[in-house]
């Protein structure tokens, strides 16, 4: 999804030049509902689990993004598990 990969594009491009993702959180609440936060959090996951490895780190990462897009941690489960 052409949407979802320009927010994913701007959040890296973002955290590269910030030490803090807060500003794309407040952007992506502010301007998207709530099927595409979930759809980005399948992008992330995919990103996550793309090396095979699934990496703690990388895990805690998805659902503390999850968590600050305001998608409770029973439905980023379900869509880390493929569920939805």
């Amino acid at each position: 999804d052409i949407t979802v990969s320009s927010i994913i594009k701007k959040m890296i491009d973002q955290s590269m030049e910030s030490v803090s993702l807060y500003p794309s959180i407040k952007k992506i609440n502010d301007n998207y509902s709530k099927d595409v936060k979930e759809e980005l959090l399948k992008v992330l996951w995919r990103l996550v689990t793309a090396d095979k490895n699934i990496d703690p780190y990388e895990e805690n990462l998805y659902f503390k993004i999850a968590e600050l897009i305001r998608i409770k941690r029973p439905r980023a489960n379900q869509i880390k598990q493929g569920d939805i």
